[in-house]
C-alpha cells in the first residue's frame, strides 16, 4: 500500500527530528496532530474546533495547513503559509531589571517563531496557504484566530497579537555565560527543550518552539510538563 501524501509528510518530519538529535526523544515519540487543536481538517478535527466549519476551509488533508512537499517557505520545514508582514513590539526588560536578560535580541521575530506567528498574531487566516492540494476544490475562507475567537480568547492565549512585551522573549540568543541564574545549553537540551540556529543571530536561539512542539499531543503543546514549574526551571535557576 502506498503512503498517502499526508503520511509521507508526517514520516519525513519525524525522521528529521531523529536525524537532528541522533535518536527519537520522548517528545518525538508522543507526536501526532490528528487529535489536537492543530488539526483543521473537518473529518478529524479536534473537538475544540468542531464549530469552525464556517471559519476554516477543509482541504481534505491534515498537514497541508502548515506544510507542503514543494515550494514552501524556508524559515520553517516546508512551510505552506506566508509569514506575517506585521511589525511587532518585542519584549524588553523593565528599567532597572536584573542582568539576566543581558542577551542579544532580534528587533523582530525570526526563524521558526515566524511560522508560529503566521497564525497566532491574528493577521493571517488559518487556511490561507501557498500550495493547495491538487484534489481539493475548497476555497480559503480567510478567518483569523481573532475573527474566530472575537479578539480575546477567554480559554487561553491563542491570540498573541503583535505586541509581544507581555510574552516570553523569543528570537533571543541563549547565553548562560552572561548570568549564573541560567542553566547550560547542554542541560536544557538534555531535558527536552530545543534551541535553534538562526541565520542572523547565530546558534542557541530561543524561539516559540523552544518550549512548544506544535506536533505533540499535549494540550498546550509544551515540550515537557510544567508541573511544579519544571519547564521554567529547566532554563532558570531559582
Amino acid at each position: 500500500m502506498f503512503l498517502t501524501r499526508t503520511r509521507i509528510l508526517m514520516t519525513a518530519f519525524v525522521a528529521v527530528g531523529i536525524l537532528a538529535t541522533g535518536a527519537p526523544n520522548a517528545s518525538a515519540q508522543n507526536e501526532g496532530i490528528i487529535n489536537t487543536r492543530h488539526n483543521f481538517s473537518t473529518a478529524t478535527r479536534d473537538v475544540a474546533f468542531t464549530n469552525l466549519s464556517a471559519e476554516v476551509a477543509d482541504y481534505g488533508e491534515v498537514c497541508v495547513y502548515c506544510h507542503t512537499p514543494h515550494g514552501g517557505q524556508t524559515n520553517a520545514p516546508l512551510w505552506n503559509r506566508q509569514f506575517t508582514t506585521a511589525t511587532f513590539t518585542m519584549y524588553n526588560a523593565p528599567t532597572g531589571g536584573s542582568s539576566d536578560l543581558d542577551m542579544t535580541f532580534a528587533t523582530q521575530p525570526t526563524g521558526v517563531s515566524l511560522a508560529c506567528l503566521s497564525c497566532h498574531d491574528g493577521t493571517i487566516g488559518i487556511d490561507v496557504i501557498i500550495n493547495q492540494p491538487n484534489a481539493s476544490t475548497a476555497t480559503s475562507i480567510g478567518s483569523t484566530l481573532t475573527d474566530i475567537y472575537g479578539g480575546v480568547d477567554p480559554d487561553s492565549l491563542r491570540i498573541l497579537g503583535t505586541d509581544l512585551r507581555n510574552d516570553h522573549p523569543i528570537s533571543m540568543v541563549y547565553n548562560p555565560a552572561l548570568d549564573p541564574q541560567f542553566n547550560t545549553v547542554a542541560s536544557i537540551e538534555g531535558a527536552g527543550l530545543r534551541l535553534f540556529d538562526d541565520p542572523t543571530l547565530g546558534a542557541d536561539v530561543v524561539q516559540c518552539a523552544t518550549c512548544h512542539n506544535p506536533h505533540t499531543q499535549n494540550a498546550t503543546f509544551l515540550r515537557i510538563p510544567n508541573t511544579d514549574s519544571d519547564l521554567c526551571l529547566t532554563c532558570h535557576i531559582k
